[in-house]
């Protein structure tokens, strides 16, 4: 019966064998390949002679494992002296001797577990071929191939080696954790999470595959089945960092920064140049409101880790809101520089330009944001970009991207590419074909969804400010430019004869998904001093999220619920208004389109395109801004809306 030292000194025979094998070998002959199998054979039998340990068995290998390839690396390099008090080599500088070699060693045999890829090597793949022309029942080197082409984005051709893989061996927990990174990034999240689930039904210490279901369930947004599993994955391994990376999401959607900070700090001492975890950190002391301390850490973060554009980036966004423009655009524009102007930086960049008017620039910037990690819903053509020539007959598809507001703001454009000789095909999401038939300028509409219709040129929705040159003088500010059709205005004004007074529309949230949304959206209840002011009649225009609130306060308010199908009965309704008060969302910008007269309540931060330090806009010319003057206090604003208001309501009395 073999004792615990008997099994270490086996194993470390059997390692120091393999690792011989490995570094002498290209796996090119079947000779070789086959004394690797029977060496790895034996590594398993030595394993189930002792089912009392092999639980323990995995770390105690991984440990003989480490310590081998010192060993090893010491007694097959003549220029490292075996004495080790006497030696002057680092570790580091033992491991980089050997690097070229071994690394190709560690990618090929899956020593570490494989989350993603280091790089393209080609000989690598040819090594892999040779392994599983030898042995094609090899799941392992099936498993590695498939993750070398996912590194490539050859998707289809690493799902399909995925899949023999785990034909071979479907209880194979790397493999099974390697498919769910191309299901996730697929964005096939169903499928990823039971692949997860498998492996750690397999193997219940899998601490990396624990870790990547609760990062799929984040995605997924079932924050607490999240937390669940990445406190399971923290149970096994506490310093693993990706567990305390991922584990302050679903604490941040809950509030919990304070937790959150223990992890993270936790995750910052084991690895102090951990992006991720800096820039989460960051933004769990400013939820704390410590924001000297969070300006403090980010700033030494980046001292130590100067090549880090998106620290740079973050403290530029941070600066801004802390009303520090001058220092804001200097870091959002080195981070810019030391990127080498990747998308993100660019993309942050262009938002502080845009918000300050500088429109040429920003808006040429601003196409970055399709190259950004984030952006999932970027559209293919054959086609060619339009890039504002002339058309000459051609026909430009004008794809639809982003919210509901955007699309209002500007298909304004419409007639302006109509004016330069092509013949315009327009998208619509649903819920605004009918005002989207409306459009001057647009030959053709058809739905999302849809087949395109053929075309020559395309250009997205939200490139027509960069495409037709426009600077903060030349914005098309003609308004309206939407109609609601003729016939709905007349229905909707039946509907609204009985209300009397000085109708005043009102929407107070916007899309909670929105990442400003916050800021910018307010509670039904703060609007009470409006229904106060004699002579008015208070109608929401509030759809879904907000809606409920209706229902939780003690003033009048006509809802119209169901009856509002689309955008259309919206605008029909915004047309019998005396004024809409509106937080910044998408009936804002209807109205605004429609001509109607418009007071829009901003944050202390607005969106770049209401500009700074003015109460109108150049893209809807009558449009009132109404600013807080402090991040999060709307009474000064709503005051001065009331006063507005009542000076309304005097005047029609």
């Amino acid at each position: 019966m073999l004792n615990r030292f008997m099994l270490k000194s086996a194993l470390r025979a059997l390692i120091m064998q393999l690792l011989k094998m490995y570094v002498d070998s290209r796996f090119d002959t079947p000779e070789t390949i086959a004394a690797i199998q029977a060496a790895r054979r034996k590594i398993h039998d030595l394993q189930e002679m002792l089912p009392d340990l092999r639980s323990e068995i995995p770390a105690l290998v991984s440990a003989i494992w480490n310590d081998a390839i010192t060993d090893f690396l010491l007694e097959h390099d003549d220029s490292i002296s075996l004495d080790m008090n006497r030696c002057p080599w680092s570790l580091e500088q033992i491991l980089s001797n050997w690097l070229p070699r071994w690394s190709m060693v560690q990618r090929v045999i899956g020593v570490r577990d494989m989350n993603g890829t280091d790089g393209d090597y080609p000989e690598d793949e040819q090594v892999l071929r040779n392994l599983l022309a030898s042995d094609p029942r090899h799941a392992q080197a099936w498993c590695n191939l498939a993750v070398m082409y996912m590194g490539r984005q050859r998707n289809a051709e690493a799902e399909r080696l995925f899949k023999q893989s785990l034909a071979i061996d479907p209880d194979y927990p790397e493999g099974l954790l390697n498919y769910a990174v191309l299901l996730e990034n697929l964005e096939r999240r169903d499928e990823a999470e039971k692949a997860l689930r498998r492996a750690v039904e397999i193997r219940p210490d899998y601490y990396k595959a624990f870790t990547n279901l609760g990062y799929v369930l984040n995605q997924l947004e079932r924050y607490e089945e999240a937390e669940v599993m990445l406190r399971r994955a923290l149970e096994i391994n506490p310093d693993y960092t990706v567990a305390l990376l991922n584990i302050s999401l679903p604490l941040h959607k809950r509030k919990d920064f304070a937790e959150s900070e223990q992890f993270l700090r936790r995750a910052m001492n084991i690895d102090p140049h951990y992006e991720e975890a800096a820039l989460n950190l960051f933004v769990c002391l400013y939820g704390l409101e410590k924001h000297v301390e969070a300006e403090a850490f980010l700033r030494r973060f980046i001292t130590d880790n100067p090549g880090s554009s998106e620290a740079m980036s973050k403290l530029g966004i941070f600066l801004f809101h802390q009303g520090r423009p001058a220092e804001s655009e200097v870091w959002l524009r080195r981070a810019y520089e030391v990127s080498g102007g990747a998308p993100e930086a660019a993309f942050d960049l262009s938002s502080y330009l845009l918000l300050y008017g500088h429109y040429q620039e920003g808006f040429a910037l601003y196409e970055s944001r399709f190259d950004v990690r984030s952006n999932n819903n970027v559209r293919r053509f054959s086609e060619a970009q339009w890039d504002g020539s002339p058309l000459d007959g051609r026909r430009i598809l004008i794809y639809t991207e982003q919210g509901f507001g955007d699309l209002f703001q500007c298909v304004r454009y419409v007639p302006l590419i109509k004016a330069r000789g092509g013949r315009v095909i327009l998208e619509a999401r649903p819920e605004v074909l009918r005002l989207f038939q409306q459009v001057d300028g647009a030959d053709e509409v058809f739905v999302r969804g849809e087949p395109y219709p053929a075309h020559d040129t395309y250009c997205p929705i939200m490139s027509l400010p960069h495409v037709m040159g426009t600077s903060l003088d030349t914005v098309p500010g003609r308004v309206p430019y939407l109609r609601v059709p003729v016939e709905l205005q007349e229905s909707w004004r039946e509907k609204l004869a009985q209300i009397g007074g000085l109708r005043v529309g009102i929407v107070w949230a916007g899309n909670p998904l929105h990442k400003n949304d916050e800021s910018r959206s307010l509670p039904l209840a703060a609007l009470a001093p409006l229904a106060e002011i004699p002579g008015v009649s208070l109608l929401s225009l509030q759809k879904g999220h907000g809606e409920r609130q209706l229902q939780e306060v003690s003033f009048a308010v006509t809802p119209f619920g169901d009856q509002v199908q689309d955008f259309a009965d919206s605008g029909a309704i915004l047309q019998q208004l005396d004024v809409l008060i509106s937080v910044d969302t998408s009936v804002a910008h209807l109205a605004g389109a429609l001509g109607v007269n418009t007071y829009l309540l901003l944050p202390n931060s607005p969106d770049w395109r209401w500009l700074l330090d003015r109460d109108d806009t150049p893209w809807y010319p009558g449009m009132r801004l109404f600013r807080q003057a402090k991040a999060g206090v709307w009474d000064d604003v709503l005051a001065s809306v009331a006063e507005s208001v009542r000076s309304l309501s005097a005047a029609r009395r």
